[in-house]
């Protein structure tokens, strides 16, 4: 079973002697009656149908050479090594010790699994410590109640609750339920509220007897309760209702969605600017697309004229003067030509002016 603490109060007091010769296989024999047996401070040999008080201590601190077997340890002042003759090994019960109690200070029975001495371990409940109790709670609202409520609660209880919520919120919680056994210093059976999430933290309040705590509110995002019984007078238990309330803090993560619709805006703003770049261009091109147009048509002016010039023959000296084109063509000798030029003549001026 491993290395114990043994203490003035014996672990195992139904029988005991002292051996010069003393060693497990000594002592099992002469304990062979009982269902335990143990070997402590060398010589010593320690029997019993049942363990008193058990905690288990490091190997090493079980490291006394046996008299009667150097190659086995034997204990050490106040530590035992503690042996089992028959039944399931410690922490265990059932025909083949497939289930699991967790007691306190000792075994539990190897058929109905219950704890022998000093209740359960913190965080179990039942007649075998084989019930979760207490737990860590993260819901936004919820109950929790003794065990066996509102029927009796067992004894030698201990759990634990805690509530977390988010940071930033709070827990409020109110007690619909409220009967456990009275003492005015609540040492029996009690109900104690810590603002944060363990026993370290500030006492919200100890309660006991008939009449609930009043509705409280916790000053940080965390509670932790405390629900713990001894081994006399037991009462129906407790009822508590909780809720979170608050704004939660928000969290890194919802940086990006923000910068996503800062950058909206920017890409709206800037479609005006490409709308009057391109009406810019387009009136720039009507414009030179009408100079060209301008140059265009006084090139093929000019080269017309020339061209009149050459076939009539006419300087340009004498087209400058009216008067001379009238001169010309009333001393024209050729009628024919004469009718052929009055017309170019006046086609030619109209184009001009």
């Amino acid at each position: 079973m491993g290395c114990y603490q043994d203490s003035g109060n014996r672990v195992l007091t139904d029988y005991d002697y002292f051996s010069d010769s003393n060693a497990p296989a000594e002592c099992s024999k002469n304990c062979s009656n009982y269902k335990f047996f143990g070997v402590e401070a060398r010589n010593h040999c320690l029997c019993g149908n049942t363990i008193i008080s058990a905690t288990q201590a490091l190997e090493s601190e079980c490291r006394g050479i046996c008299p009667g077997n150097i190659s086995q340890i034997c204990g050490a002042d106040r530590r035992i090594n503690l042996y089992k003759h028959w039944g399931c090994p410690l922490g265990s019960y059932s025909v083949n010790c497939s289930k699991q109690c967790h007691c306190l200070v000792s075994s539990c029975d190897d058929v109905t699994g219950e704890c022998e001495n000093g209740g359960c371990k913190d965080g179990w409940k039942g007649i075998s410590c084989n019930e979760k109790c207490g737990g860590v709670l993260t819901d936004p609202f919820g109950v929790i109640t003794s065990h066996n409520f509102p029927s009796y609660y067992n004894s030698k209880v201990h759990c634990t609750w805690v509530i977390n919520a988010p940071e930033g919120c709070w827990i409020n919680g109110k007690f619909t339920d409220f009967a456990l056994e009275y003492h005015s210093n609540c040492i029996y059976d009690y109900l104690e509220l810590f603002n944060g999430p363990n026993a370290s933290y500030p006492s919200i309040g100890k309660f006991c007897g008939t009449v609930p705590p009043m509705q409280f509110t916790s000053q940080s995002n965390s509670v932790c309760i405390v629900f713990s019984t001894d081994s006399d007078n037991s009462e129906r238990g407790f009822r508590l209702t909780y809720t979170i309330s608050g704004q939660a803090k928000e969290t890194t993560a919802s940086k990006p969605s923000t910068t996503v619709t800062i950058s909206i805006p920017t890409a709206t703003t800037s479609s005006p600017t490409r709308n009057t770049t391109f009406a810019t261009t387009l009136a720039v091109s009507s414009v030179l697309g009408v100079v060209l147009v301008a140059v265009i048509i006084f090139i093929v002016v000019c080269i017309r004229r020339r061209h009149r010039q050459s076939t009539g023959g006419v300087s340009a000296s004498t087209e400058s003067s009216p008067e001379n084109n009238y001169d010309d063509l009333l001393t024209s000798r050729d009628p024919g030509n004469y009718d052929f030029l009055q017309m170019t003549t006046r086609g030619q001026q109209g184009c001009t002016n």
